[in-house]
């Protein structure tokens, strides 16, 4: 879901230098699209998913985010 993306990106942010301004504006814009698509989804009539689901999903995310630390 997109909360958790910005979730994710708050993370991230965390890690990067304090001097890295590219990176930080890069995540910064895309923490706030993301923030404008769940926006956007509710006002459309979109439900928020089952905790099961969301769980299912952060799993995932954090299996593709190590995996991606090994490649």
């Amino acid at each position: 879901t997109e909360e958790q993306v910005v979730k994710h990106l708050d993370g991230h942010m965390k890690n990067v230098s304090k001097n890295d301004n590219k990176t930080k504006a890069v995540m910064k814009q895309m923490r706030e699209d993301e923030e404008a698509h769940g926006l956007a989804a509710r006002e459309a009539g979109a439900a928020d998913l089952p905790e099961e689901i969301k769980e299912v999903m952060s799993a995932v995310a954090k299996i593709m985010t190590s995996t991606s630390y090994q490649i």
